[in-house]
């Protein structure tokens, strides 16, 4: 990508793009699986080490099968947010870190890896089209 495509994102456009990631996160660790899944196109897709999910409510059953888990949070950090080369909207890359708190007193990394998202504008808003969550993984 050209220094001139990415002049072409407006700071108001690179914003609200930030807003939609790091909301993403405080929904999922909330438990709001409607407001999680509103942050993506009707028919978008999340993929993940669970599973694929396609379109809304699959992804809000998602968001529902974590209810169980010790409470935790994700943070989105070091996003890179480019005009899509391939074809409409953009593309994000972040790096995510997943913490659990499964004893007293005890914080636990549990996860990291990188998000990839093709975010295409819609009803006047950014939404996600398609999210990757990439895990890393120890050897």
């Amino acid at each position: 990508m050209t220094d001139h495509q990415v002049a072409q994102l407006s700071t108001a456009d690179r914003l609200e793009v930030l807003e939609l990631l790091a909301s993403l996160n405080h929904l999922f660790d909330d438990g709001d699986g409607a407001g999680f899944a509103g942050c993506f196109t009707p028919e978008g897709v999340l993929e993940s080490s669970r599973g694929s999910y396609v379109g809304r409510a699959e992804i809000q059953q998602y968001v529902a099968s974590a209810a169980d888990r010790p409470p935790h949070l994700h943070y989105t950090t070091n996003s890179v947010i480019r005009r899509n080369d391939l074809g409409p909207g953009l593309t994000a890359r972040s790096n995510y870190l997943y913490v659990e708190q499964a004893l007293p007193k005890e914080i636990t990394a549990c996860l990291a890896g990188t998000y990839l998202d093709t975010i295409v504008r819609q009803d006047d808003s950014w939404r996600i089209a398609h999210r990757i969550a990439r895990s890393v993984r120890s050897s």
